[in-house]
């Protein structure tokens, strides 16, 4: 019995540690700056962060692919990022980036609720 539980607590551990969020932070796959999570990252997805920020729009169901400049906040900077890097070869969005799928390397405390395109 004491075997068990011992095996119980460490696949927790491991599971609740090996996220780069670590304690509470959900692992799910994710593409930095679809906020839309229609697959794609593009003017739309700028718009649709904008239209949440402040006209009531539909909230993101990926804040670490709302967060596309990557900050650890969900602002109007992360629309002004994307339509830099999107008309004015500004910076790509950081890891794991617009054009695939992966977790957030960052340590912060934004989550995902849903697989933002992918």
């Amino acid at each position: 019995m004491i075997n068990k539980l011992l095996i119980a607590f460490f696949v927790l551990i491991l599971s609740a540690t090996s996220c780069p969020g670590g304690w509470g932070v959900t692992c799910i796959n994710f593409r930095r700056g679809d906020t839309n999570g229609d697959s794609t990252v593009d003017i739309a997805d700028a718009l649709f962060v904008m239209n949440w920020l402040f006209s009531g729009g539909p909230a993101p169901t990926c804040n670490d692919a709302t967060d596309a400049n990557d900050d650890s906040s969900l602002d109007i900077s992360d629309s002004i990022y994307l339509l830099n890097w999107l008309f004015v070869n500004g910076p790509v969005p950081g890891s794991p980036g617009p054009f695939g799928c992966g977790l957030d390397p960052s340590q912060d405390s934004l989550d995902c609720l849903l697989a933002s395109g992918c």
